[in-house]
């Protein structure tokens, strides 16, 4: 790559990282191109991108970008996850590739520009995990304790504005 190509990069990543809403940085060591692909279409349903760069690249798009916090992250292979769109989707599916592969060591991320330690990044999967388990079936958002059903449906029988008090 040469003098140009390389300025080309950095300006580019740096725009991608300047734009992200996160960045979750991982370490890629072990992991194949096939499985990367997967990974990269499982992101893309985040509005995120899987970026494997050289260190040296990343850390001069980061100066670029004002993003000093992704800096310290970029030690040893490391491939960045740039999210535009939904950050707990795109921890929830790094987290996923990470356990079913016993790959993709977090090294921690940026939220709105906030530094995120690998606990926090993981932590940040766990919620997705919890409001798809939640949704109901017709794809509303609310939670379990906000739905209607059976106990919604109990009420003090003597009250004859409730609806158990109507029925007879």
């Amino acid at each position: 790559m040469n003098r140009e190509q390389k300025t080309a990069v950095v300006d580019e990543i740096a725009e991608q990282i300047g734009s992200a809403e996160a960045i979750f940085a991982v370490d890629y060591r072990g992991i194949t191109v096939a499985q990367i692909a997967a990974l990269r279409a499982q992101l893309r349903e985040a509005d995120a991108r899987f970026r494997v760069v050289k260190n040296s690249l990343s850390e001069r798009a980061a100066d670029k970008a004002g993003a000093e916090g992704l800096k310290p992250m970029l030690v040893g292979p490391t491939a960045l996850a740039l999210v535009s769109g939904d950050a707990a989707l795109a921890a929830k599916a790094l987290n996923d590739m990470a356990r079913r592969l016993n790959l993709l060591e977090f090294k921690g991320g940026l939220l709105n520009g906030d530094p995120l330690t690998a606990d926090e990044v993981r932590s940040i999967a766990r919620p997705a995990l919890t409001r798809r388990a939640q949704r109901p079936a017709g794809g509303d958002d609310r939670g379990a304790a906000d739905r209607s059903g059976p106990r919604a449906e109990r009420a003090d029988p003597g009250d004859r504005h409730s609806a158990a008090g109507n029925r007879r």
